[in-house]
């Protein structure tokens, strides 16, 4: 048996009104490097997907699972092996049956070119195997460090945005509707990116996109194609979205890594949901060095919380 590492994640339950968070640790096994948390097999109790870095003929995890029942998570002895580095694993609905589907990357080194893909893993009934994948081309061979999702055309359906750090590039796969995904629209910057996100901020019913890259933020929005709205001169490190003070709007929570600190997670309160304007409410400065923040409500308390890894 692989030897495990020791506290790989740690789950934050943050009410948002308590100073004294409570943490779970969980062992797992080698090169876990993100985490996702959703409903996997619909029984009401939110389960975590953990993506794994998995080198080219290495037979480590790479799709591994936790399952909860409300108060704790079980490992679950099955898991899933392919190359690629699983740098933010997610899992969204992208056919039209109930359950929600596992996107991650998948690495082809067999030629003399590195072929990307993104890789849906489709939800049978609770039950992911590799009999039941997607592959999307991404028609490069730069490396693809980030990816996200967000229904971004307003349709009704997640779309996938994606970036390359040193390739100076990030693009949008739109969901096709019919459980698949268009091949990608890709924008370049002149600057190095890092891990977008996505969010309806002005109440349009569509998710813009941020884009921190060097020296500034870009956002774009849906207007029959992507349309720059706005550059914010200041980044404010990686952007996630949920109503932390449960007024209807969303609000943003950055991850931002700051030496010698650690972790420190900024809290940005929406202060009027048609307008771009936010007030910095808080800070939190975490003494761990991560790699990525998931939100959910973990604890079925309508509260967003924290899963840092």
């Amino acid at each position: 048996m692989k030897n495990l590492i020791p506290i790989i994640i740690c789950i934050i339950l943050l009410a948002f009104i308590s100073d004294t968070p409570k943490i779970q640790q969980f062992s797992l096994s080698i090169f876990a490097w993100s985490s996702y948390s959703t409903d996997l097999n619909l029984d009401g109790y939110n389960d975590i997907a953990v993506g794994h870095k998995t080198a080219w003929e290495r037979t480590n995890q790479t799709v591994s699972f936790l399952y909860g029942n409300g108060n704790d998570f079980a490992p679950d002895t099955n898991y899933l092996n392919f190359c690629g580095y699983q740098d933010a694993i997610f899992a969204i609905k992208v056919n039209n049956d109930a359950y929600p589907d596992i996107i991650c990357q998948h690495s082809d080194l067999s030629g003399n070119m590195a072929q990307r893909y993104i890789r849906v893993i489709y939800n049978q009934s609770g039950v992911f195997d590799l009999d039941s994948i997607l592959d999307i081309n991404l028609n490069t061979s730069e490396i693809v460090n980030y990816y996200t999702h967000g229904d971004i055309n307003g349709d009704g359906w997640q779309d996938i945005v994606i970036a390359s750090n040193n390739g100076y590039f990030w693009g949008v796969l739109f969901n096709d509707t019919q459980g698949s995904f268009l091949e990608p629209e890709y924008h370049f910057t002149d600057g190095y990116i890092t891990m977008p996100g996505c969010g309806d901020i002005n109440n349009d019913d569509k998710d813009e996109i941020f884009v921190p890259t060097t020296g500034k933020t870009l956002l774009f929005g849906y207007i029959n194609g992507l349309v720059l709205f706005d550059t914010i001169s200041t980044p404010f490190g990686i952007p996630f979205f949920c109503d932390f003070d449960n007024d209807f709007d969303n609000d943003i929570v950055c991850y931002d890594r700051q030496y010698p600190l650690g972790i420190v997670m900024h809290f940005y309160e929406n202060i009027n949901n048609d307008s771009l304007f936010y007030n910095q409410r808080r800070d939190i400065i975490l003494n761990h060095y991560g790699n990525q923040v998931e939100i959910a409500d973990l604890n079925n308390d309508n509260l967003p919380d924290l899963i840092l890894d």
